[in-house]
């Protein structure tokens, strides 16, 4: 926690004084920075391909880099390699389709590419960084610029071509200022994911720990001094002496109502409807297509046709559901609370 608040609370240091930079969506540079059309700053490749090339892809998270190096399967492979194009460590690649979703990088590797991909190298290494313009570039693609600019230029299109990044008016910090500026971008992002990964650790330690909570409450009860006896269901072990274990089928009722979801006007849930393990509604909404189950307040839905995902709901209002849940009512002498949990673990 200490250090998401440390990142999250930075004062981020100011220029004395600021120019208007004369680009509208831009606003105003520091004093010594100036702009510069794409097309001053990088030239567009278009190198001959190598025989032991290997196929380098721009995925949307930034990473230009060998498919291998991210995983070997789920790619499509073109039959023909036709207009493929040499890719070298250090060039800036543009995906032209997927720019908008945050697909440009700084490539990591050399091999090939298709050429959907603009390849772009500095017309002067020693003034321009194509780290500081791939960072500068996602971030314009992360704030929707870059779709709103592509689909500007041409109708339901979302594609972004060299032409179009040639047009840009881009700011054009100091050599050295552009060098500091990505270098301070990776380390706090280096920093942010390390807190994410820590995070995601920390949360999935506490799933584990409350589903053993949940699996010893409705299994062990709440008294640890409780004497206990073998229950003969080999999941479930040992239960407290006064407990039963009976069958699902003598404490619950099938609920089985059929009606047409098209002549109704009841609330209806989808399998989408319901959260995995949490049996929480979420923000899914479909329309009943067809046969729909009818259920009333105070019943459980159960997914029958994949029982893993443990979508689970205790219905709080009247309403229709897909067939693809099982209905049912419980009984008196059991809480329908207690039997909605015990069947989600």
């Amino acid at each position: 926690m200490k250090m998401i608040d440390d990142l999250t609370q930075m004062d981020y240091p100011q220029y004395n004084s600021y120019k208007d930079s004369g680009v509208d969506w831009l606003g105003e540079i520091p004093e010594e920075w100036h702009t510069e059309k794409g097309k001053w700053l990088f030239n567009k490749m278009d190198r001959p391909i190598r025989e032991d090339d290997g196929i380098v892809t721009c995925f949307r998270d930034g990473e230009v880099t060998l498919r291998s190096n991210r995983r070997t399967d789920g790619f499509t492979n073109a039959l023909k390699e036709h207009g493929y194009q040499g890719i070298r460590k250090g060039d800036l690649v543009i995906h032209q389709m997927d720019a908008f979703a945050g697909a440009i990088g700084v490539s990591d590797s050399e091999g090939k590419s298709t050429p959907v991909y603009s390849v772009c190298v500095p017309k002067k290494p020693d003034q321009i960084s194509p780290h500081y313009y791939m960072y500068f570039m996602r971030s314009m693609a992360l704030r929707g610029f870059i779709l709103s600019l592509a689909k500007g230029i041409r109708e339901r299109s979302t594609d972004f071509r060299y032409n179009d990044f040639a047009k840009l008016d881009l700011p054009l910090p100091p050599y050295n200022v552009q060098i500091k500026i990505s270098k301070f971008i990776e380390s706090r992002t280096t920093q942010i994911d390390q807190a994410i990964t820590l995070k995601q650790q920390q949360i999935a330690k506490l799933e584990e720990y409350k589903q053993i909570v949940i699996q010893n409450a409705v299994t062990k009860g709440l008294n640890p001094d409780a004497p206990m006896k073998d229950s003969d269901v080999d999941w479930i072990g040992d239960i407290p002496e006064h407990w039963e274990v009976k069958r699902l089928m003598f404490v619950t009722e099938n609920f089985n109502k059929k009606v047409l979801g098209s002549e109704s006007k009841l609330p209806y849930l989808g399998m989408e409807s319901i959260e995995s393990k949490t049996g929480q509604l979420s923000n899914e909404t479909s329309e009943a297509e067809g046969l729909a189950s009818y259920f009333k307040e105070d019943q459980i839905l159960f997914g029958k046709l994949r029982p893993y995902l443990a979508k689970v709901y205790l219905t709080t209002f009247e309403g229709l559901c897909s067939t693809e849940f099982m209905v049912m009512s419980v009984r008196s002498e059991i809480s329908n609370t207690f039997f909605k949990i015990s069947i989600t673990i």
